[in-house]
């Protein structure tokens, strides 16, 4: 059974086959091919697009059991391609491939998504939820998502092997350059600009694999995040901004050290990895790269501004519990490299970590390594540091395997570096009041 339905209201025109569709003005264009497919596209409103906006038009379902529902309201939105290049509508390639699309709000648009399940298996699929909303500015650009694209290579019928992408994006404010207003999946003024809504074809929701999840939730105005890739099978990444220019300053410091390339981005490549970072307050930001397996990084909220988070997980079971960082301009990196690590960590108060530089006894444990920086390089170590206070450095390394640290700070402007070499290394230390120095060497 194929059931098709497109429903325009006021003033649009549409021509539609099962083959081709062309339209005039508003429109939408679709081409099924296969069995079981089914499409319903309602538009309400001005100047909606469904297909591309080249002269492809894709909009696009060939396979088996595909289903597409999309809902525009409002004025000048979009959904498939407004091309800057990457060319393809929405596009759905395989067997049981889903999406569902709402977008109701002025000057939001979707571009360019594609999935495609090449896995015979029955219960093997790709699925798709994006919601839109844009509650009350009218007069500045809306919200943008681009270029998902899903992959899944998995065999056999198990359901457990099916990809979903859950985004839901509320511009609440009017905020941004050149009335850009929006949140952005995807890189800002990657072949536009900010006049033009941004965000053309790089970065976006990559998946490759079986059993991947993704779930974005980007509130208020001018947040990015620019690109979720996951490589492999069972990764969950969660990530939440609520708030005004999340993702849009340059990395510094040890979050930069720590993080590389991930500046607003979670990569995840290998199995069971999990993410789960909540951004609330302005122009925070976070990246997270995870190379093995079973690497968690979760429970993590930013709660204020100006704060900093790069993590990279190189390895199989290494675990950040960070908790909650609560102040302003904290800056940290975390690094994991080997198998087995365990980093714990809490911050309350503001300037903490990056770009304080060490003295005295710190400086001399520290050497050319940085102040905001935890690093484990080897197996099974563990660091736990808690910090309540302002402008407080510290730096936590260890080189080797199964080494220790377990640091407290309650205080201002102290400073703590620790540096383990070897194994089997134990160093504690407690810093109360203001101004204290500490280095540990081992």
């Amino acid at each position: 059974m194929k059931l098709t339905k497109l429903a325009l209201i006021g003033g649009t025109a549409l021509t539609l086959s099962m083959s081709a569709a062309v339209a005039d003005g508003s429109g939408a264009w679709l081409d099924q091919n296969g069995s079981s497919n089914t499409a319903l596209i309602e538009q309400s409103g001005d100047s909606n697009f469904a297909g591309s906006s080249t002269a492809a038009r894709n909009l696009k379902q060939n396979g088996d059991n595909n289903d597409l529902n999309i809902l525009q309201s409002g004025n000048n939105n979009r959904i498939g391609n407004d091309s800057r290049g990457g060319d393809l509508g929405l596009d759905q390639n395989g067997n049981l491939n889903s999406a569902s699309i709402t977008q109701s709000s002025s000057y939001s648009y979707v571009n360019q998504i594609q999935q495609n399940a090449s896995s015979t298996g029955t219960a093997v699929s790709n699925t798709l939820t994006v919601i839109q909303s844009d509650p009350s500015p009218t007069n500045a650009k809306g919200n943008v998502i681009s270029n998902v694209s899903q992959t899944n290579d998995g065999a056999g019928t198990d359901a457990a092997q099916q990809n979903t992408v859950s985004i839901t994006q509320n511009r609440s404010i009017n905020q941004g350059n050149g009335g850009f207003g929006s949140n952005v999946i995807a890189e800002q003024g990657v072949g536009g600009n900010t006049s033009d809504r941004g965000g053309r074809i790089a970065g976006g929701v990559i998946q490759s694999g079986t059993a991947n999840s993704a779930t974005i939730q980007l509130e208020g105005g001018n947040n990015i995040l620019r690109e979720v890739n996951q490589d492999g099978s069972g990764n969950t990444p969660f990530a939440r901004q609520d708030g005004v220019s999340n993702g849009q300053s340059a990395w510094t410091g040890a979050a930069a050290a720590a993080g590389g390339l991930a500046e607003d981005r979670i990569f995840q490549i290998g199995n069971d990895n999990s993410v789960q970072v909540t951004a609330e307050g302005d122009s925070n930001q976070f990246g997270f790269t995870q190379s093995g397996n079973s690497n968690s990084a979760t429970s993590i909220t930013l709660l204020g501004n100006s704060n900093q988070l790069g993590v990279n997980q190189a390895g199989d079971d290494n675990t950040l519990s960070l908790g909650t960082v609560t102040g302003s301009f904290n800056n940290v990196g975390v690094e994991q490299v080997g198998d087995t690590n365990l980093a714990t960590l809490s911050i309350t108060g503001d300037s903490n970590g990056a770009g304080l530089g060490f003295t005295g006894y710190a400086a001399m444990a520290a050497g050319s390594l940085s102040s905001g920086l935890i690093s484990q390089q080897g197996d099974l170590n563990t660091a736990s540091l808690t910090v309540a206070g302002d402008l407080n450095a510290f730096l936590l390394a260890s080189i080797g395997d199964g080494n220790t640290i377990t640091g407290t700070v309650s205080g201002n402007m102290n400073q703590a570096a620790v540096v383990q070499m070897g194994g089997a290394n134990t160093a504690s230390f407690t810093q109360t009041g203001n101004g204290n120095n500490a280095g540990i060497s081992q």
